[in-house]
């Protein structure tokens, strides 16, 4: 009798995945940057890695994308209670403080001076981004560091086929590449893929 030999078992990136979600969820995208961005990074080398069947390699990156994860999340922790203390303690030197009550001087009335109005800045332009909690692909495509509008959303999902099975759904944490070389007419073409679909109405 012949015996096949098993197949290798695949690495399962859930663990890393809902790790990294949970700590961007925490906040530590803002509140632990560097843990955070090593930790979403090493998850998508993972997944790339799944892909191209370099299961050894995959498996070393999804332990890092747990352990930076985690980190995030301790930091993430220590920065909020870091935070609420110095609150705290400014609230109570406030209590302790009596304030002074100073009689203002009359002051000469000025005519005021117009103010030109603020020149509109633009926003500086990503080639990849995080989802949010609760964002849709529309909702990606709409934010300005991405295309700054919602019929776009077919560019950064068929940029993202490898890890967008369903355009409707997509994860907290999840890390999407931007794509920038795409003519006016490209984008027409997805504004009008977009408006013949029945996704995001």
């Amino acid at each position: 009798m012949a015996y096949g030999c098993a197949p290798a078992l695949q690495p399962d990136p859930t663990s890393a995945r809902n790790l990294v979600a949970e700590a961007y969820a925490s906040g530590a995208s803002r509140l632990a940057v560097d843990e955070y961005r090593m930790a979403a990074m090493s998850l998508r080398n993972a997944e790339q890695q799944i892909r191209t069947k370099d299961n050894d390699l995959a498996y070393e990156s999804l332990r890092l994308a747990r352990k930076y994860a985690l980190d995030a999340l301790q930091l993430a922790e220590k920065e909020k209670q870091l935070r609420l203390e110095q609150l705290r303690l400014q609230e109570s030197i406030k209590q302790e403080v009596k304030p002074v009550v100073v009689k203002p001087k009359p002051e000469k009335i000025l005519t005021p001076k117009p103010v030109a109005p603020p020149v509109p800045t633009k926003p500086k332009l990503v080639a990849e981004i995080a989802v949010k909690e609760g964002e849709t692909l529309s909702d990606v495509a709409t934010r300005p560091e991405v295309y700054g509008d919602p019929l776009l959303w077919p560019l950064v999902y068929k940029a993202n086929r490898d890890q967008i099975k369903d355009p409707q759904q997509i994860f907290p944490g999840q890390v999407l590449m931007i794509p920038r070389d795409k003519s006016d007419q490209e984008k027409e073409v997805a504004r009008e893929e977009a408006r013949n679909s029945e996704l995001f109405r």
